[in-house]
């Protein structure tokens, strides 16, 4: 019994030390759960803690990024002006075109940009929006538009990389021989023939006699360069002046005078040769000059009609120098101007990645030349295509090019995606995007093979759009669905943005709607573009940023055009084109009278009216065109519209002229009215008549007044002398014929009067008769109305109608 007492008790201390050993595990594992439920707290907290610091650092970082976008300016050249934009594409700063100086910088170190050229002109103390810089990588060559005023200071530009810079401006001005730049230029060449056994003997006396010619300037020198034996003794010379006018002088009189003696010995001049007063090379390549050839032709032959010439050397180099020459500024300028925009070519604005590739650039040339006869050359500086030749040549090209770009869009563009968050964010962000932009059909995203990569098929514009995304990858982003984002709701279409694209103003966009945006900003006038969240009351202009990151760089810089062009259409008194037709050159008015010079054509005007230079008259006097009156008479039979200023002529019929615009207009007192019933109310009421017989007879009879013209008396007299020198106006009768012409004039006009008088019963009769029957079917209508009224009633007296069936 001990025994089993003793075993049972062994056994209950078994079961209470196992007991406590299973308390105290299960107490260890609490512990043990408590601390690591406390250590998951714990990395929970500091995880959020890093997440909201890096989500912080990330807000902080984008909107710094966006006041820093929001704040950028863009300077570049558009139409020949420096143009700084803000924001929105707004106009901030305009440098005209007659203030530009255009130039490069050659022999640029390798790996230089435009932004350390940018960096290095800012150092010098160069204002950002006195300069455009565009840079051309082929050929380490930078292309700079400065400020005029400001060219000085690019002569002690400091060396970049140990490379001394240089700046080279265009040469835009035609060379003026006169203003003593060179000797060559004011050297009159000429011959002296005499017929002389010893004609050395002549030489002194000859030298001397030209030397003291009188009625022209004395020359600076005379020299003698070739002297040639025999009894026919030829003897070369050229006389050096002051100035080319002086030279001209003494050319002229050397021409009037070919023969004179000397000491009883006959001579005379020979060959006499001045350089033209204004010169303007033009270089272009063999296979350009050939392809225009016809168009060459054609400004030579209107070079000879304004006495100018145009030159044509072929170089060694393979070029073709065209060389313009005349000695009136007025005549060579617009010349000069034409054979610039020849030589310029047609701007094709079709740009693909592919024609970097040289042999791809030639194959193109080649068979556009074959097929066209254009020649199209690829300026990779603009990011465009130029075409050169006839009309029909480079529209038959653009038609080529067309089936091209269709052809280039086919081809597939690949971007590896080899960073782990380069593959995260065109998952989450990029691949929505440009398939919600482009379709589905276009974009194609490879997770499985490797490396994974993201294949688009389309133009240069999703090409562009794909770059974009790829170096925003590797920068700070937010990760968002590719579903519709409910938050949010696009301000253009008005539902929940898919494929959210953000601005800087917080407001989002589905990245399609704002693609579209953007391209439509192409096409319109509305600048600066500006966010239209919040039903359109946001206003914040879109950061350039955004518009760079929509538009590859052609397109972008139509894009500044067309915000340029806006502006000058908004603003008409910040710019004025020159006088001269076809220049694009533009100017700012200046409030004084200062007289303003285009560099391109050389045509001065007024910088405050814009009219030709009018030294000594005010600008008002200047305007006042006696033509202007003289047109708006009856005598010249044409007249201005008075509502659109259209020149109108009226040939036969009755006073009443319908204008382009959409104004009735009576011809006899040029009022305007919107429909034609009221204008022949008027002319009958007010002038007695729709034809001029009538009026006339109106006015005869004192039922309306005869308008008196508006010319001046002068003018009139000065047209008068002018038509009879040019044999279009008959001189006035002999006095014997003058009774006689008077009596016949007297005679018609009594019969007219007598027609007139007898034309104005009958038109009288006809206007009563037409008066009664009107009133007659007045009545009858008022009648019928009545009797339906009547009918009406009684129907409802009987309480509508009975059908027995």
């Amino acid at each position: 019994m001990e025994e089993r007492v003793r075993e049972d008790r062994r056994r209950e201390d078994e079961r209470r030390r196992e007991e406590e050993e299973r308390n105290r595990q299960a107490e260890i594992e609490r512990r043990r759960a408590q601390e690591h439920a406390r250590q998951q707290a714990e990395t929970q907290r500091r995880h959020e803690e890093q997440r909201a610091r890096r989500e912080a650092e990330q807000s902080a970082k984008r909107e710094e990024q966006n006041r820093i976008d929001a704040a950028r300016t863009i300077t570049d050249t558009v139409d020949n002006c420096i143009v700084t934009f803000s924001a929105g594409l707004a106009v901030e700063a305009i440098i005209a075109s007659f203030e530009v100086t255009r130039g490069r910088i050659m022999g640029l170190p390798q790996g230089v940009q435009a932004r350390d050229i940018i960096a290095l002109f800012e150092r010098q103390g160069l204002a950002r929006t006195s300069f455009a810089v565009g840079k051309a990588y082929r050929s380490n060559c930078a292309f700079i538009s400065i400020d005029t005023s400001l060219v000085p200071h690019l002569d002690d530009l400091p060396p970049l990389q140990a490379v001394t810079l240089r700046f080279t401006p265009f040469k835009n001005s035609l060379a003026d021989d006169g203003s003593g730049a060179t000797a060559f230029g004011r050297t009159v060449s000429f011959q002296v023939v005499q017929r002389s056994s010893d004609p050395i003997t002549l030489l002194t006396a000859l030298e001397t006699h030209l030397l003291q010619l009188p009625g022209v300037p004395r020359a600076r020198s005379v020299r003698r360069e070739r002297l040639s034996g025999g009894g026919d003794g030829r003897t070369s010379f050229s006389a050096e002046f002051d100035t080319w006018e002086n030279a001209r002088m003494f050319r002229d009189r050397l021409h009037g005078d070919r023969a004179f003696r000397l000491g009883g010995i006959a001579c005379y001049y020979n060959r006499l040769f001045l350089p033209s007063k204004y010169s303007y090379p033009i270089f272009v390549s063999t296979p350009q000059y050939n392809v225009q050839k016809a168009q060459w032709d054609e400004l030579a032959e209107a070079c000879r009609e304004a006495r100018c010439e145009l030159k044509v050397r072929n170089m060694p180099d393979g070029k073709v120098r065209l060389n313009l020459h005349g000695d009136v500024l007025e005549q060579v300028g617009p010349l000069k101007v034409r054979a610039e925009q020849l030589a310029q070519g047609t701007t094709i604005n079709m740009w693909n990645r592919r024609l970097f590739d040289q042999a791809t650039g030639q194959k193109l040339t080649d068979d556009l030349r074959d097929t066209t006869g254009a020649l199209v050359e690829v300026d990779r500086r603009i990011k465009a295509l130029r075409a050169y030749g006839p009309t029909r040549a480079v529209e038959r090209a653009r038609e080529q090019l067309e089936f091209y770009a269709e052809e280039l869009a086919q081809k597939e563009y690949v971007k590896e995606l080899t960073a782990q968050r380069t593959v995260r964010f065109f998952v989450e962000v990029g691949y929505p995007q440009l398939k919600e932009t482009y379709g589905e059909d276009m974009v194609t995203l490879d997770l499985v093979s490797t490396p994974r990569k993201i294949t688009v098929t389309g133009d240069e514009e999703i090409r562009h759009r794909l770059d974009r995304l790829f170096a925003e990858s590797f920068s700070e982003w937010t990760s968002t669905s590719g579903t519709a984002d409910v938050e949010h709701t696009c301000p253009i279409c008005m539902c929940p943005a898919t494929a959210p694209s953000a601005l800087g103003c917080g407001h989002v966009y589905c990245t399609e709607c704002l693609t579209h945006f953007v391209r439509s900003a192409l096409e319109g006038d509305a600048f600066p573009l500006r966010c239209s969240g919040d039903e359109g009351r946001c206003g914040a202009p879109l950061a350039i940023a955004v518009l760079e990151r929509f538009l590859h760089a052609g397109r972008f810089q139509q894009l500044l055009e067309a915000a340029f062009h806006a502006h000058i259409a908004q603003h008409p008194d910040t710019l004025r084109p020159c006088r001269t037709a076809g220049c694009t050159q533009l100017y700012a008015p200046l409030a004084a009278r200062v007289a303003v010079q285009c560099p391109a054509c050389f045509t001065r005007a007024c910088g405050a009216c814009g009219r030709a230079p009018h030294a000594g008259q005010s600008c008002e006097d200047a305007a006042r065109d006696p033509s202007e009156a003289y047109l708006a008479s009856a005598a010249s039979g044409v007249r201005r519209c008075p509502r659109c200023a259209v020149p109108v002529f009226k040939d036969g019929g009755c006073q009443h002229v319908a204008c382009r615009c959409g104004a009735h207009v009576c011809w006899r007192c040029l009022a305007a009215f919107d429909a034609s019933d009221a204008c022949y109310a008027h002319m009958g009421a007010a002038h007695g008549g729709i034809y001029e017989e009538d009026m006339e007879a109106a006015e005869r009879r004192g039922h309306v007044a005869r308008p008196e013209p508006a010319i001046p008396a002068e003018f009139v007299e000065e047209d008068r002398l002018a038509r009879l020198q040019a044999g279009l106006e008959a001189r006035p009768a002999p006095p014997v014929f003058v009774r006689r012409q008077q009596e016949v004039q007297a005679r018609r006009e009594a019969e007219y009067n007598a027609w007139a008088m007898d034309y104005n019963r009958r038109w009288g009769e006809d206007q009563g008769a037409r008066a009664d029957d009107m009133r007659r079917r007045r009545e009858e209508a008022a009648r019928r109305e009545t009797e339906r009224a009547e009918a009406e009633r009684a129907r409802q007296q009987r309480g509508g109608w009975c059908v027995v069936m």
